[in-house]
């Protein structure tokens, strides 16, 4: 029996069918060079790294070594404690370190994993020459994703008490599987590296913190905040936060700036305000002003993620209800039955989806064109409206046609003031006049349009019957004209015709009776003059100039009442259809 050494140094093989006990020291590679450098992967201010073969582990890691030309015992120990802080964070975004130790020269050296991808500093670059693929590639929303593991690792590295003190692009690297590191903890401050407030700026200018740019000044989390402001500006604006011809002009520009706006600078970006919000207040140059966390910074950022996601869902809830839209309105506008629900149900789905997704250009596209192309039949609500309007215009032509019949009358009682010849002809002007205007009254408390018709005709009697006067073709014609155009407003369409036929024979057929010698003329020539016989009253020439003036003035005053609303209401119409064309436009406006 074998004892407990012997069991911890054997392990067991199936080779085949067989399985037999196999001595770890045939299968490991115990010698001394265990690492075998294959290529330098890069070269940093105080080490080289390279991909080294681990024999005894069978696997290629990344070997960070000292360089030759560094001497100095500081160095050398900051070397160490970078390998010892990276060590000590234990996160899927931080390198895991392998191994420590000195090499056959001498040198402090380290193991990590071996990763392969490409910086962040690279891919913005790419987007920045509008590289296609680059653009395919690394979306907004991929940038974000990334962005927020850097904040993750940040914020995990600060529970810890190690502050990074150098983020920026180049030390972001992107894994070819989705994968996120931030490197390079060589300038990382923590319990273990301590150090004379004198000492020399640490960091990359244009990322660093204003704090870190003075010396003497202690630095806090808030240090990585600002950073990571900085690296968000650059994934907004594909701009760099600062610029200069030299270290020195960048961190001048550091010292200026406060709180930097990305859509300021890059104005033919879209950048979401809400980023560009958290942009400006991770960069103030006040800690104090600033996140007081990275966790803080990265609810901010989260918050416009889910609010995207959300977006997203609304998006395609909107595009559902647009295609419903365009569907129903192709009912509605074809030769469907129920053309009107057709049209609703339309207008119903467009209010849907242009509520979850503004910009929704089949929603607005087919709303357009439901205005543009009006229904084959008004919609029962639409009838009842219009009717309201016709109602009103009535009223109104009703209310100004009883005062102008009352002014008829009172106009016809000025001749009791003439010597009368027909007191049957005065009678029958009056009361029917009379008649007329209280029809009008009474239609102005009750609409009846179908009834106006009757007031028509006993004015067109009055009027007609007024030829007595003066004749048929002084005054009468004016009067006729007055009377049919304010007519017109409160009749019903089907009737206007009759409406102007009727005015044409008010003063046609006394004139055509007198031609006929039907009745006995109104008119006489007698020596190049036109001599009025009145049949009614017997001319007194004030009472004439004065009947004249004001039936004249009735006849330009009434029509010009009637003119000018339909002109008023002819102006809002135009503003009304003009204004809607114009936001019409604006609605499917590119």
């Amino acid at each position: 029996m074998q004892d407990a050494d012997d069991d911890a140094a054997t392990m067991w093989l199936r080779v085949g069918e067989a399985t037999q006990p196999v001595s770890l020291v045939d299968v490991l590679d115990l010698r001394e060079d265990r690492y075998e450098a294959k290529r330098v992967l890069g070269t940093g201010g105080m080490g080289e790294v390279a991909l080294s073969r681990d024999r005894r582990i069978g696997r290629d890691v990344a070997l960070k070594v000292v360089k030759t030309d560094v001497a100095s015992p500081a160095a050398r120990r900051a070397f160490i404690v970078e390998a010892r802080v990276q060590a000590q964070l234990e996160h899927p975004a931080i390198i895991p370190v392998y191994d420590i130790g000195i090499d056959d020269s001498g040198r402090e050296f380290f193991t990590m994993r071996a990763i392969a991808g490409t910086t962040l500093a690279k891919v913005l670059s790419r987007l920045r020459a509008s590289d296609a693929a680059a653009h395919r590639d690394y979306t907004l929303h991929r940038l974000l994703d990334v962005f927020r593991h850097i904040c993750l690792a940040v914020e995990y590295a600060h529970t810890r008490g190690v502050i990074h003190r150098d983020l920026k692009p180049a030390n972001i690297m992107l894994g070819e599987f989705g994968e996120v590191y931030v490197l390079d903890w060589g300038l990382a401050q923590s319990k273990a590296t301590a150090e004379d407030p004198s000492s020399p700026v640490f960091g990359t200018p244009g990322y660093i913190a204003p704090e870190q740019t003075f010396l003497g000044t202690q630095i806090d989390a808030r240090a990585d905040v600002y950073a990571l402001g900085a690296i968000l500006f650059e994934i907004l604006s594909l701009q760099r936060l600062h610029t200069g011809r030299s270290s020195q002009e960048i961190l001048d520009s550091t010292r200026r700036a406060d709180g930097a706006h990305p859509r300021h600078r890059a104005i033919d970006r879209e950048i979401p305000p809400e980023l560009d919000a958290t942009c400006a207040r991770a960069t103030s140059f006040s800690p104090d002003a600033r996140h007081a966390s990275v966790r803080e910074l990265l609810a901010e950022i989260e918050a416009y993620q889910e609010g995207q996601r959300n977006q997203s869902l609304r998006n395609e809830l909107a595009a559902t209800h647009a295609e419903t839209a365009r569907e129903e309105a192709l009912l509605a506008l074809g030769a469907a039955e129920n053309s009107e629900g057709h049209r609703r149900r339309a207008l119903q789905e467009i209010a849907r989806a242009l509520a979850l997704d503004p910009d929704n250009d089949i929603a607005r596209r087919t709303l357009v064109k439901l205005i543009a192309e009006p229904p084959r039949e008004l919609p029962a609500e639409v009838a009842a409206e219009i009717a309201r309007g016709e109602q009103d215009e009535g009223v109104f032509a009703f209310r100004l046609g009883a005062i102008s019949y009352a002014l008829f009358a009172v106009i016809a009682l000025i001749t009791l003031f003439q010597g009368l010849r027909s007191w049957t002809g005065l009678a029958v002007v009056i009361a029917s006049v009379g008649a007329a205007a209280l029809w009008c009254i009474r239609l102005t408390r009750t609409f009846r349009p179908s009834e106006s018709v009757y007031v028509f005709l006993l004015a067109s009697i009055a009027i007609s019957t007024a030829s007595g006067f003066y004749g048929p073709l002084i005054l009468v014609p004016v009067l006729a004209a007055a009377n049919a155009t304010a007519f017109n407003l409160a009749i019903v369409r089907a009737q206007r015709a009759r409406i102007i036929v009727l005015g044409c024979l008010v003063f046609l057929v006394p004139a055509l009776l007198e031609w006929a010698g039907v009745i006995d003329p109104f008119y006489a020539f007698e020596a190049g003059a036109l001599v009025v016989r009145p049949r009614f009253i017997e001319f007194d020439e004030t009472m004439v100039r004065l009947a004249l003036v004001l039936v004249n003035l009735a006849a330009i005053i009434i029509p010009s009442i009637v003119v000018w609303k339909i002109a008023d209401t002819k102006d809002e119409l135009r503003r009304k259809y003009v204004l809607q064309g114009w936001q019409l436009r604006q609605l499917v406006a590119d």
